[in-house]
Formats: C-alpha cells, structure tokens, sequence
C-alpha cells in the first residue's frame, strides 16, 4: 500500500526513488554532540539504531483525475548510485500509481540539490518528463548558475539535471509565492538553499505542506535550530523551520516529509510537554 494522504479534492501519495546508506547524525549535524541525540534515539534511528534517509518524490493528483498532475521533487536519478550501488525507482512507483512520465504536467522542484533532482534530466540532459513545465526557484537558478559560486559550493547534478531545462524550453522560474492551481501552490522557505522552497495543498478544511529539506531526521521538529552541514544558511533555514512549524502546529496543517522513512513520514506538529514533537499520520 502506497502511503497516501487526501487533501479535499486532492490525493498527495509518496513515489519513493532510493534509499541511503547508514548515516552517521555526528557527521552530518557536525555541531550537535551525540549526548544531545539520545532522548530522541528511539524515534531518529531505526530498529538497529541506523539513521536512514529516503529520497523520493510527492505525486499531487485531483480525487476525480481533473486538472494537472504534479510532481514534487524528482529523487536521485537512474543511477547506477556509486554511494548505494542501486537504481533509482521512481519510475517504477509511479508507474505501479498508474502514472507514465508522459502524464505529468508540473514538475515543482523544493530545491536544486541532487537527490531532488536526479530524474529531471537524463545523463544526456533530454527531460524525462516531456510534458511538464519544471517550476525551479529562480534564487536557486541564479546561484547554481554562477560560475563565481561553483568552487565553494559545486553542484554538478544541477549543471546535468537542470540547467539543460532552459534550452528546452521548459523551465519555469519561481519567485516569491506561485500559485500552480487556486489550491496548490509553492511558498518560499529559503535558507537549507538560497531558494528553498515548499508546496501547499488547500483544499476543503485541510492543508497540507511538502516539506523538501526544511528537515531531515524527526528529532529536528522537537530540536528546531539543529542544523545538518548542507544547510547554506542555517540562520535563514532555522527562521524557515520555526515559522513553518509554528504555522503548521497552530492551524493544524499536514506535513509531507522529504526523507523521515517511508510509513512515518506524513504527520502533524503536535505539542508534547511543552515542546513540539512529530506524529505520524502514514
């Protein structure tokens, strides 16, 4: 059963791509001490006290299979992965959803780093998903793009997997809050990269948000200043996590998780002893 989420007219599902290697919290969150992890050691490791993360992609469908049909982030690519020695799926988990590349009108893109990106483009930088406009932040574009940046923050899945959309004719740039539909539309959440952002799903009494890289363990919905080293600006991308999360808390909204594992990771930002805390939905 995919794990899914109906948002008033809308479906939001997971098409999982790839899943990573063991990840070590004392290299990625650098600045945290690893005391620091162990209230949430339950909850931000698995049953072997592993931390993985999943890379995926959120499918936004109308219940009646009206209107567009919108991809949220494209996972890590075809691979073969040299970290995982695996392929990419998400083709696969599209297709058992019913959906062909060929379908899919929107492609929203949260952030141009390379396990957002990966199926954007193939090696040869022909898109794979011919029928889409690809919505990619343009602080993000103007970044990456610069060559003054590439020697202390090179993107090499950005030069393969998005700039090629440019000369297809297919690249739209996002600023500010962009409305897809009345109902669906993408909101700035900069700081994890310049031009990070996040989609929103309205529709009847419900929201829901995908999430991107606004975090990437659990124990960051508790833990809001924790920070992992890929964050560009972490006092930027710390003031992003607390609005978000202060928002989504207060009005009730759904988060769709970018990485939490697959089965946990849509949820709400509960309030737990006067802290916040993560509860799973599906």
């Amino acid at each position: 059963m995919i794990p899914s989420i109906k948002i008033g007219s809308w479906n939001i599902s997971l098409v999982d791509d790839h899943e990573s290697p063991d990840r070590d919290v004392e290299v990625i969150f650098k600045q945290i001490p690893i005391d620091s992890w162990e209230p949430y050691r339950e909850i931000a490791f698995n049953k072997e006290g592993v931390w993985k993360t999943q890379w995926r992609g959120h499918l936004i469908k109308r219940i009646d299979n009206e209107g567009p049909i919108i991809l949220v982030d494209t996972g890590m690519g075809p691979g073969v992965h040299e970290h995982t020695g695996k392929t990419g799926q998400l083709f696969y988990n599209l297709k058992k959803q019913g959906v062909r590349a060929t379908d899919i009108t929107d492609v929203i893109i949260t952030h141009s780093h390379g396990d957002h990106i990966g199926w954007c483009t193939d090696i040869a930088g022909n898109v794979l998903f011919p029928n889409a406009k690809y919505h990619v932040s343009k602080k993000d574009w103007d970044f990456y793009s610069d060559t003054n940046n590439k020697t202390n923050f090179p993107n090499p899945a950005f030069e393969r997997a998005i700039l090629p959309l440019r000369s297809h004719g297919v690249l739209e740039l996002t600023e500010g809050t962009k409305y897809i539909t009345p109902e669906v539309s993408i909101i700035p959440t900069n700081g994890h990269t310049p031009g990070h952002q996040c989609v929103s799903v309205q529709s009847g009494s419900l929201t829901a948000v995908i999430t991107g890289d606004l975090f990437h363990n659990v124990a960051q919905v508790t833990e809001q200043t924790w920070c992992p080293i890929y964050d560009w600006d972490t006092k930027l991308s710390t003031k992003s996590r607390i609005d978000l999360m202060n928002k989504a808390h207060n009005l009730d909204w759904i988060i769709c998780s970018g990485h939490l594992p697959t089965g946990t990771s849509i949820g709400k930002i509960i309030k737990l002893n006067k802290k916040f805390g993560w509860q799973s939905i599906t």
